[in-house]
């Protein structure tokens, strides 16, 4: 069951607000920060308090309002979770979110990622187990099954407090457990001291609550540096290409250790074989290939192509 820490405080759709601005996007009311020329996008299933400082690491970030200006509240005895969550089940908010995702698709979006806090993690794994996104983070999630995770299908982090009654540790175990024996690249942390809702209901007063939700924002946008930012597509006869955003900045050795770790190639080390060396590369505009490692340098080091069998 979905806790009411998370359905309480629902975006908050006003233009004057934030750094961002509401639009419509898919015929949902959403909010939007950052700037769609980046082309990669965060899915945020639904808070709208992280959408500013997630667009602030170079991502465009859209919040669709999948509560339809009716958030659950709490002080109506008439109205509990158990009614509510009838008007707003994840299994119909994750077909809005394909909505929202075709429209950014159309938009020119070449990566999308999803988080989902609570509730919307439900929406995301969905997503995640048929492959519309990129990566997904899960935060303090519900309603997601030890099924559901069986079925995910791309990159996926898992955040989850101590304390949390909704999906306690023993849940998120299980969860870890079956992505690492499934071999889907996963990343699950267990927070100490937080509750369900910890990352973003927390108490702005006390410093300890605020480091551990800054902890969880930081793990989710490292996770989303890494797989939305960075991706692995196949070009025109077959080459494998890494691609990195302008705002990428990688050293030779993280660069070789991704590129064993996303393609499953043998160790070798492409660096040592380029001319010139490795410390002007960056600075050379034209393609710099390998004779033997099949390796190619583009712009600025923006892409790798590797001649794969």
């Amino acid at each position: 069951m979905s806790g009411p820490q998370c359905c309480s405080n629902p975006p908050t759709l006003d233009p004057a607000s934030g750094a961002g601005h509401v639009d419509n996007l898919a015929g949902f009311n959403t909010y939007v920060s950052g700037s769609l020329q980046s082309k990669l996008v965060l899915l945020l299933v639904s808070d709208i308090k992280l959408a500013d400082k997630v667009a602030a690491a170079g991502f465009y970030v859209v919040v669709p309002d999948f509560f339809f200006g009716d958030p659950y509240v709490s002080d109506k005895p008439d109205r509990p979770m158990s009614v509510w969550i009838k008007d707003h089940a994840p299994a119909k908010s994750f077909q809005d979110a394909k909505l929202i995702i075709d429209a950014l698709k159309s938009k020119g979006a070449s990566s999308i990622g999803a988080a989902g806090f609570c509730w919307g993690a439900k929406v995301v794994v969905e997503l995640s187990k048929v492959a519309l996104i990129q990566a997904a983070v899960m935060l303090h999630p519900s309603f997601v099954t030890v099924d559901d995770i069986k079925g995910v299908k791309v990159p996926i982090a898992i955040l989850g407090g101590e304390f949390d009654n909704v999906s306690p540790p023993e849940l998120i175990k299980q969860f870890d457990e079956i992505l690492k024996a499934s071999k889907v690249d996963s990343f699950v942390k267990i927070f100490p001291n937080c509750g369900h809702g910890w990352t973003v209901r927390y108490n702005v007063n006390d410093p300890t609550a605020v480091a551990c939700a800054d902890e969880a924002h930081k793990d989710m946008l490292e996770w989303f540096a890494k797989y939305v930012k960075t991706r692995i597509s196949t070009a025109p006869g077959g080459n494998r290409v890494l691609e990195l955003d302008q705002g990428s900045r990688f050293t030779a050795e993280k660069l070789i250790l991704r590129i064993d770790q996303n393609l499953r190639s043998t160790s070798f080390d492409p660096i040592q074989q380029l001319s010139p060396p490795p410390a002007t590369v960056q600075h050379r505009r034209q393609e710099i290939a390998t004779n033997t490692a099949g390796v190619a340098f583009g712009s600025a080091m923006r892409s790798v192509v590797l001649q794969c069998p």
